[in-house]
């Protein structure tokens, strides 16, 4: 079987492809970056709570991102979580990121990983968080919460 033609055009020194992007962007129990590979335990979209309002103890973010030399500098960064009704909560998670590859030939992968501690939910319903690069919406995951017993 023989790729299409335009398969074949799309590669990674194509330059429509040479622009930063996501990867990996989950929720999970856990996550380690150990030189360079990112190890996730337990990635999920639902929690089920027996009551509410409740607190979860510790969420987890693990993100991979895709970038080239030419963006190799300082990034800004924002995570947001957002209600069902559509706003902030807990706060915004902001900082900065230096992307620095190892090889100037190619295209290099960073990790970025944020643990949330003590998130409060009022209600069941569908949040998410909303990933912000240099202060541009980026992509946002669903985390549905449900009530339970």
């Amino acid at each position: 079987m023989t790729p299409s033609s335009s398969f074949q055009s799309a590669t990674w020194h194509d330059p429509h492809f040479k622009e930063m992007r996501i990867e990996l962007f989950t929720l999970c129990e856990g996550a380690v970056d150990q030189g360079g590979r990112l190890s996730l335990a337990g990635t999920y979209e639902v929690i089920q709570c027996p009551c509410f309002p409740t607190t979860v103890p510790k969420l987890t973010i693990a993100m991979r991102l895709r970038f080239w030399p030419g963006e190799a500098h300082h990034h800004s960064v924002r995570l947001c979580l957002v209600s069902p009704d559509g706003k902030w909560f807990g706060g915004a998670f902001e900082g900065t990121i230096t992307l620095t590859p190892p090889d100037l030939e190619r295209s290099s992968a960073h990790h970025f990983i944020l643990d949330v501690l003590g998130v409060p939910f009022e209600r069941a319903g569908e949040y998410a968080v909303d990933f912000y690069l240099d202060d541009h919406f980026e992509s946002r995951i669903p985390l549905f919460v449900e009530a339970v017993g």
